[in-house]
């Protein structure tokens, strides 16, 4: 495939995608999206989170196209976007981790006021409902990483599954019950923060 700007410099790379040439942005694609996404896939160790991770520093460059003044190499630049990314990512996922726990303790937690054991009751069919409608052994590794605290060896060793499909099951019911339970975890931080 023929690339018109791909024997360009960084620095005259840089002042075409500034002056908005769409050109310009699939040469900076076509030259780093592979490098970011090794990069991203050896600090994430996920295919699926790396590719949407780099999908998501070029959704920003694209956005924002003519408006970066590139100090340095646009090399460093995404490096550091994407950095920055999963940076941000991990700090989401510590937050996630933190809620589900809360909601957890909140559940099991015997003395609340009339509100809060009305929305301990609501979050906890809503929480129960959610659960059910995992997958078995989604549910299963999730439960017994939640509620019996096993690690992810143990709960390896405990299923017949690797610790990288553990570590994915987490990631991936910490994402889905994210998801359908969004609007209610606003709500309650609106109450009760």
């Amino acid at each position: 495939m023929y690339r018109p700007l791909s024997n360009l410099s960084e620095a005259d790379l840089a002042i075409q995608y500034n002056n908005g040439s769409p050109e310009a942005l699939g040469e900076i694609y076509e030259r780093y999206w592979l490098k970011l996404y090794k990069h991203a896939q050896r600090m994430l160790s996920d295919n699926d989170m790396a590719g949407d991770a780099v999908q998501e520093v070029f959704t920003k460059l694209l956005e924002k196209r003519g408006q970066i003044a590139f100090s340095g190499k646009i090399s460093s630049y995404l490096y550091q976007s994407i950095r920055n990314h999963i940076i941000e990512l991990y700090n989401r996922e510590r937050v996630k981790g933190n809620y589900l726990d809360y909601l957890i303790d909140f559940r099991e937690e015997t003395r609340c006021t009339t509100d809060e054991t009305v929305l301990a009751n609501e979050l906890t069919k809503l929480f129960d409902r959610e659960m059910e409608l995992l997958p078995p052994r989604m549910k299963e590794v999730f439960s017994l990483s939640r509620f019996e605290n096993l690690s992810y060896r143990e709960i390896a060793n405990k299923t017949n599954i690797s610790e990288g499909t553990v570590k994915k099951q987490i990631y991936n019911v910490l994402k889905i019950l994210k998801t359908r339970l969004t609007s209610f975890i606003l709500i309650t931080f609106q109450l009760f923060f």
